[in-house]
């Protein structure tokens, strides 16, 4: 299955990448980094869409700390790291 980040233009999306950062080694984190994400893309599209690899535990949608507006990116987090890892085999281009 090839799927993107939800985008309604479908332009500039890429595909979400396996993250979350610091000591936590590769296959381990819960955490999921979807870059390029529409700046009009919604918490709970976010969450449908990335349901379909496993329970979703939150949304993190990144915003300026000066404007507020959203930055393009985002960061799910799953409930177990199997599904944040079945998300980015399967909901990848």
């Amino acid at each position: 299955m090839s799927r993107e980040c939800p985008n309604p233009k479908k332009e500039g999306a890429g595909p979400p990448r396996g993250g979350g950062g610091g000591d936590v080694p590769a296959g381990e984190s819960k955490v999921v980094i979807c870059k390029n994400l529409s700046f009009r893309a919604r918490d709970q599209a976010i969450k449908d869409f990335f349901s379909a690899a496993g329970t979703v535990v939150r949304i993190n949608i990144a915003l300026d700390d000066e404007t507020g507006k959203k930055r393009g990116f985002c960061q799910i987090e799953f409930e177990k790291p199997e599904e944040a890892q079945k998300a980015v085999a399967e909901l990848t281009n």
